[in-house]
């Protein structure tokens, strides 16, 4: 989801608590307001950790092995999707501006699954010398089209206090509600800068690794 572009990552690293932050309990608002933000930018971050370790197990196995394919690990972002799980309050809305969930609402994932390719490297560039990979798929390239409007990369900058980032990404999906319909193009995209830390990646995957062991 877009959503993630609300927060930079920092409350979904381990702390001396054993936990995230993002779990720990707050009165915070914007703690609470973070919460879907920091779910969505999770999920891109376990996806990258999990490729590179599928890479490296995939890289270590022997010629002769009877493996015949390679798992490839794909985020989408279908945004507004009608699917009415907001409840009653957003149904007319969502009926009105969204995509329908049977229809363009699943070209997100149709188009991660079997685009030739998803999940490959995007470019010879790196991004901090992280590669780049086709892995973030969206089904309207308003984001994109939003993400070129003077100032707003930096409006969504590490350093920018955490209440005008969330007022800026708020407005950016609301607008994207609104417009998403004249912009509906399924396609490769690029999330946010936060999404390349490796270091963040790893540090959440590996405390989740830890976390399921007894499951």
């Amino acid at each position: 989801s877009g959503m993630h572009m609300q927060v930079n990552g920092d409350d979904l690293m381990p702390g001396s608590s054993g936990g995230v932050g993002a779990s720990q309990p707050s009165s915070s608002k914007l703690h609470s307001m973070r919460a879907y933000g920091n779910s969505k930018l999770a999920q891109i971050y376990h996806t990258r950790s999990l490729t590179r370790e599928l890479m490296l197990e995939q890289n270590n196995k022997s010629s002769n092995s009877s493996s015949s394919g390679i798992v490839k690990v794909i985020s989408i972002c279908p945004t507004w999707v009608a699917t009415h799980i907001a409840g009653s309050g957003m149904k007319n809305i969502l009926d009105l501006f969204a995509f329908d969930a049977e229809d363009h609402g699943l070209t997100s994932i149709l188009y991660a699954m079997f685009h030739p390719d998803a999940g490959g490297v995007k470019s010879t560039s790196t991004y901090n010398d992280v590669p780049l990979y086709n892995d973030f798929v969206t089904n309207s390239n308003f984001i994109d089209y939003l993400k070129r409007v003077p100032f707003t990369e930096q409006l969504l900058a590490l350093d920018q206090p955490e209440g005008l980032r969330m007022g800026v990404s708020w407005v950016g999906v609301s607008l994207t509600l609104i417009l998403q319909r004249f912009f509906g193009t399924v396609g490769f995209a690029d999330p946010s800068i936060e999404s390349f830390d490796v270091e963040k990646q790893d540090a959440l995957y590996g405390w989740s690794k830890e976390a399921v062991k007894p499951f």
